[in-house]
C-alpha cells in the first residue's frame, strides 16, 4: 500500500516525492549516510520494507539531504519516515511558512505537537485514515512521519518517540 499524499502538506512533502521519483538512487557525501543506522529495523510494530532510499541534492548553490524508509505490515498498515537536511531544502523552506496555531477545514486539521522537547505539527484528515507528522529538529533537519490508517493523534506522535530524535539531531 502507498501512503496517499494530503492536501495541506503536498508543498512540503513535494519536493522529497519529485526528488526520490527522479532519483531514487542517487548519493552523495552531504549527510544521509550518517543517518541510515540511525533508523530502526522495526517503527510501529512494523517491519522496514527494504532498504532506505537516500540522496543529495546540490541546485542554485544550496545542497540539501533526505532519507527515506517505508515501514508496513504488506497488508494494510503503512508508516513512512522522511528525513531532510539544509536550509535550501524545498521542505524545510516550505514547513516555515506553515501555520503555528491550530487549523482546521471541511477534511482536515493541523496542531502544534510537542515530542521530546521538539516542537512540530500533527496533520491528519478528518476521516482519521492518514496523519502527517512535521518534526522540525533544528533549524536545518526535518523529520516528516506519514501513516496510514491512523486511528488516534497519539499513533503518530508514539511512533516519533521511537525514532532517536536526539541523535538524529546532533548530526545536524
Amino acid at each position: 500500500m502507498k501512503i496517499k499524499r494530503l492536501a495541506l502538506p503536498t508543498a512540503v512533502l513535494a519536493g522529497v516525492a519529485l526528488i526520490l521519483a527522479v532519483c531514487p538512487g542517487c548519493g552523495g557525501a552531504a549527510g544521509f549516510e550518517a543517518w541510515i543506522p540511525l533508523l530502526p529495523q522495526k517503527l510501529g510494530g512494523l517491519e522496514a520494507s527494504g532498504p532506505p532510499e537516500g540522496m543529495t541534492m546540490v541546485m542554485d548553490g544550496e545542497t540539501w539531504s533526505s532519507l527515506h524508509q517505508i515501514y508496513n505490515d504488506h497488508e494494510t498498515r503503512t508508516v513512512e519516515v522522511t528525513v531532510i537536511y539544509g536550509s535550501g531544502a524545498p521542505e524545510i523552506q516550505s514547513f516555515r511558512t506553515l501555520p503555528r496555531a491550530p487549523v482546521e477545514d471541511a477534511v482536515s486539521s493541523i496542531r502544534p505537537v510537542e515530542i521530546s522537547g521538539y516542537k512540530g505539527l500533527l496533520h491528519r484528515q478528518k476521516n482519521g485514515n492518514i496523519g502527517t507528522l512535521m518534526l522540525p529538529l533544528g533549524p536545518v533537519m526535518l523529520i516528516v512521519i506519514e501513516a496510514e490508517p491512523v486511528g488516534a493523534d497519539t499513533a503518530l506522535t508514539d511512533i516519533a518517540r521511537e525514532l532517536p530524535l536526539d541523535r538524529l539531531a546532533a548530526l545536524e
